[in-house]
């Protein structure tokens, strides 16, 4: 009976110890994935900054490894909603343009576009904007 117990442990583990690794999440890769998409910060606020029309000091991006975000600091009241939509579809696509076909980027979904009264924890949001990623790859704005 020992013996069938032990040969029944041995096969589980053997069995499902492959399998774990997917259940968990990989915090490691993560890390590295955010390490070489940091990396391409600077290029990208630049981008931004041309696409939309700002200074580059009013842009900040932060990176995720399924999400980018682009806070832009402007004075509540200059510009109409019709405006920041078009500036963030533009601000967008320059980012689209950039990160595809990287592999530090092929797990990006979102492209997410706030504008802000200024930058900070406490940043009063004017506006938001989701672009989502289509199935042909192309990053889409996100209408409700």
């Amino acid at each position: 009976m020992k013996t069938y117990i032990v040969a029944l442990v041995v096969f589980a583990v053997g069995v499902l110890n492959p399998a774990a690794p997917a259940w968990s999440v990989d915090k490691v890769t993560d890390a590295t994935l955010v390490k070489r998409q940091t990396a391409l910060v600077p290029k990208l606020t630049e981008l931004v900054a041309d696409a939309g029309g700002f200074p580059p000091a009013k842009v900040v991006i932060s990176v995720a490894p399924h999400q980018i975000s682009i806070a832009v600091a402007i004075k509540k009241g200059k510009e109409t909603a019709a405006d920041r939509e078009i500036q963030a579809a533009q601000m967008s696509s320059a980012v689209e343009n950039e990160i595809a076909g990287k592999d530090e980027f092929g797990q990006v979904m979102v492209i997410h576009v706030n504008y802000v009264e200024r930058h900070g924890k406490s940043a009063p949001l004017i506006q938001g904007y989701d672009f989502f990623k289509s199935p042909e790859g192309a990053f889409v704005l996100h209408k409700t």
